[in-house]
């Protein structure tokens, strides 16, 4: 098999290569079915600048992580997020790790609990980093019918110590 990523330069005609050659292509093919299970959640809820909103991601699961920790809970998933509103200026996003049981949660604690409905929707996976996800969005949001809200359910990621190419996170949009 030959591995050049073009065609040889010295007048052959090009050869078969090999499918491991090609390059990685994203699993964001197509939309599909997906029944979300209603789900306890300990969560927060913030408004926060898109600018920011990685890190700002990435320390609310950490927080997350450790009052289910402090609490002696038992996760029963993988953490996600619910974009309720999302514009250039501000972002308002329910960051959520699933518990197995419900728990108190103190009017003064940052952290809550609730359960989340089930619901049918529509869902894709995509690879990599959120940089790569705007066409699994497009598809997922037109398949819908619409944009919000959304849901990205982190399968593989930081919390994973995963390195950002190697994300998978499957996005969902209830249908309208």
């Amino acid at each position: 098999w030959d591995t050049r990523p073009g065609p040889p330069d010295d007048g052959r005609p090009p050869v078969a290569v090999s499918p491991r050659a090609q390059p990685a292509r994203s699993a964001a093919t197509m939309a599909t079915d997906r029944k979300f299970e209603a789900t306890k959640v300990i969560y927060t809820r913030h408004t926060i600048d898109p600018d920011g909103a990685p890190q700002h991601l990435a320390q609310q699961l950490i927080n997350l992580m450790v009052f289910s920790t402090e609490k002696k809970l038992k996760t029963a998933g993988q953490p996600f997020a619910v974009y309720h509103k999302r514009d250039a200026d501000e972002i308002d996003v329910q960051f959520c790790l699933p518990v197995e049981a419900a728990v108190e949660c103190g009017d003064k604690e940052a952290v809550k609990y609730e359960e989340i409905a089930a619901f049918d929707g529509k869902s894709i996976v995509v690879d990599g980093p959120p940089t790569g996800w705007q066409a699994g969005y497009d598809k997922v949001e037109a398949a819908a019918g619409q944009a919000l809200p959304k849901y990205e359910v982190y399968v593989k990621g930081a919390k994973d110590k995963a390195k950002p190419a190697d994300f998978k996170t499957e996005l969902i949009i209830p249908n309208k």
